[in-house]
């Protein structure tokens, strides 16, 4: 039989697991978007989802500073450059994945498009954007990495 400590700690231990925080967290933000549209911004069907998800969020950045050995060490994000990658990253993420979305209801609603015209119609969007990623690469590649130049105006 265990003892009453060691079941508490484990208690204590899946309770203060970052993992949980974080996914119960994506949980109400994408239950407080997928509501929204019925229920209305302002509603506190919405309202209350974000918020939570929010103090969620900030509960996995509290427990993540203080853990011996963290998900995500936060010290990465006091590198500017870093941080502002991963903005960057996240920004093209979601417009990538995004607009496909938007331009399939706009091809079938607004152009009137069958469903076979416009995915033979799209593979030139994604020719383009295998063969923009190539070169890119190359390009990249062949110039390498070059500090930028300092700006004339003071940042």
């Amino acid at each position: 039989m265990e003892s009453s400590s060691v079941s508490a700690g484990r208690v204590a231990s899946a309770v203060l697991d970052p993992r949980r925080w974080w996914a119960l967290a994506l949980v109400l933000l994408v239950y407080a978007v997928v509501e929204a549209p019925g229920a209305d911004w302002g509603d506190v069907r919405t309202i209350l989802p974000l918020a939570g998800s929010a103090v969620l969020v900030a509960a996995f950045a509290l427990i993540e500073s203080r853990h011996p050995a963290p998900l995500v060490p936060l010290r990465i994000f006091r590198s500017r450059t870093l941080a502002r990658a991963d903005a960057l990253t996240i920004l093209i993420g979601t417009v990538a994945v995004g607009m496909p979305f938007v331009l399939t209801l706009y091809a079938h609603q607004v152009l009137g498009y069958s469903a076979l015209k416009f995915g033979i119609s799209s593979v030139v969007l994604a020719l383009g954007a295998t063969a923009g990623a190539i070169a890119g690469q190359a390009a990249a590649g062949k110039a390498g990495f070059r500090r930028p130049p300092r700006p004339a105006w003071p940042s």
